[in-house]
């Protein structure tokens, strides 16, 4: 099942993960792209916090078209650009179908961290 009114299309990419690698390095691998031009559609902000006026921290759910979609997965909004880090994700299932048809959409927790922290 697809969303019935996707209001944007996305871009998902995700960080190469090197389980030899420190904690405390800087990580140098470019991110690999999961999808482009996904249907999908941002929720108005649910939270918004600000440090000492200086950053902003701007909470959203996002739903998709079934997808693999992971915690700290960087999403694009391709309609205007911003992005997204993911907090968190999961599939919403349809119980009354069957396996794989049965992921009606995915449904997450994204950031947005605008100004100087």
């Amino acid at each position: 099942m697809n969303l019935p009114i996707p209001t944007t299309k996305i871009t998902v990419l995700r960080r190469a993960h090197d389980p030899t690698a420190d904690a405390f390095d800087a990580d140098t691998a470019a991110p690999v792209t999961v999808v482009a031009g996904h249907p999908a559609h941002f929720s108005g902000p649910s939270s918004t916090e600000s440090a000492a006026g200086t950053s902003q921290t701007t909470k959203v759910t996002l739903l998709a078209n079934p997808m693999d979609l992971r915690h700290i997965d960087l999403v694009i909004d391709e309609a205007d650009g911003s992005q997204w880090e993911v907090r968190t994700a999961r599939a919403i299932v349809d119980p009354d179908r069957p396996p794989p048809e049965n992921d009606s959409h995915v449904t997450a927790d994204v950031v947005r961290v605008s100004g100087v922290a």
